[in-house]
Order: structure tokens, then sequence, then C-alpha cells
């Protein structure tokens, strides 16, 4: 018997093979009327992501400190946006796309897709060099030994 899929999560970034598994998950749910595409992109808490720390004046006096994201942020945003358009042309909706500033992108892809409404996740394969893949680990590698749904690696 075939699997409907019906929550389909990619994980994206800005690189190629990222790009590849949105439109090959487009794809896939264009086969599957029912289909939702779910879209994460996580930007990891580092130096390179964040403004320094500011105080802000809230609306009662307080005051609070904010860290706001650098521009990448917004960068994943207008990326996204352009990822809802081409779905929309070809007849897919994005149900929801999220931008998550700190964490693990493995780690919080798989609390994504540890909802058991989530059936396929498709991930582009790894564009790490062998010694960031020893250190750091890589996405793709980490969502198959770990995930509990079907998985699509796109290269």
């Amino acid at each position: 018997m075939e699997k409907k899929y019906q929550k389909i999560v990619v994980g994206i970034d800005q690189s190629e093979q990222a790009y590849r598994a949105f439109i090959r998950a487009a794809h896939v749910a264009k086969e599957y009327p029912e289909a939702e595409l779910y879209l994460l992109s996580v930007l990891p808490l580092n130096a390179n992501n964040l403004r320094a720390p500011q105080l802000v004046d809230d609306e009662f006096g307080d005051w609070t400190m904010e860290i706001q994201a650098k521009p990448l942020s917004r960068q994943i945003a207008e990326l996204l946006a352009s990822y809802e358009q081409e779905a929309y042309a070809l007849g897919v909706k994005i149900v929801d796309y999220q931008i998550q500033v700190g964490g693990d992108p493995k780690l919080e892809l798989l609390k994504q897709i540890r909802e058991p409404e989530m059936t396929l996740v498709v991930v582009g394969a790894t564009t790490k060099t062998t010694f960031q893949k020893l250190v750091l680990g890589s996405v793709s590698s980490y969502i198959v030994k770990n995930a509990q749904c079907d998985i699509y690696i796109v290269r």
C-alpha cells in the first residue's frame, strides 16, 4: 500500500541543496492534493548571526535587554517568501514557514518532525567538509538516524 504524505517539512538554509530539497518537496506535495508543506530555517546563535545586545525601553518604561538577529534573518525571511511564491505557482500551498534564531538546526528540525502528523521530511545533502562532519555532524545524517517518519535527502 502506498503511503500518503499529509504533512511535509523541509529544512531550509541558503544552500543550493536546500533549494533543491524545497523543489522536490513541492513536487511531492503536488502529487498528494491533501499534503501540506512546512518550511523551517534555524539560524544558530553565534556572533555571525546576532547584533550586540541593546537596552530597549518598552511601553511601560521598563528597560530590557534585546538581542536582534542580523540581516541574515531578514534574508532568510525573503528567501522563504520567494519559496512560498514558487510553491503557489506550482499549485502547492505552504501552510507555515518558520525562522528560528537560536538552537541547533538538526535538533530543531527533529523536534518539528517528531509531531505524529509529520509524514515526510525533506532535506538537502550536506555541504560540509569531512572535518566539519566529524566535529559537528550533519543535519541530514542526524535526521536519518533519529527520525520516525519517511526521509527524502536531495543532492
